[in-house]
């Protein structure tokens, strides 16, 4: 009966929920494959709820190591935007375009779009 419960409380997330939360399984997409919620299913299907609970342990403990890489990626792909626009200074109109990002969007001066790149070193290439 637990099984039945935990394997119909699955698929109501699945159903319902997954699609709407706006991101996806950390380890689906570290790792490519199936997300957390597919593997448990699969798991419980396959040796019941009480033999996969370790299973469960391991892979949501895996799921938060790879959320947590992911951050680390993000947060330093977010740091060298910031690094190639504080490099915009310099004025060049590269920077905005190459970057993906504007110093408004930042909160910071605006660009000069008007000077052309120049020799500025480094004022598009830091991504």
């Amino acid at each position: 009966m637990l099984t039945a419960l935990s394997l119909g409380a699955i698929g109501f997330y699945q159903k319902l929920i997954s699609p709407h939360k706006g991101f996806s399984c950390a380890y689906r997409v570290a790792h490519g494959g199936t997300g957390c919620s597919g593997y448990i299913k699969n798991r419980i299907i396959e040796v019941g709820l009480l033999r996969a609970i370790p299973d469960i342990r391991a892979r949501f403990s895996d799921c938060r190591t790879a959320a947590d890489d992911l951050n680390a990626r993000r947060r330093r792909r977010d740091e060298r935007s910031i690094q190639c626009l504080d490099a915009v200074d310099c004025g060049c109109n590269c920077g905005p375009s190459a970057c993906g990002l504007t110093r408004s969007a930042r909160g910071a001066k605006s660009v000069n779009d008007s000077s052309d790149c120049g020799d500025v070193p480094g004022c598009c290439g830091l991504f």
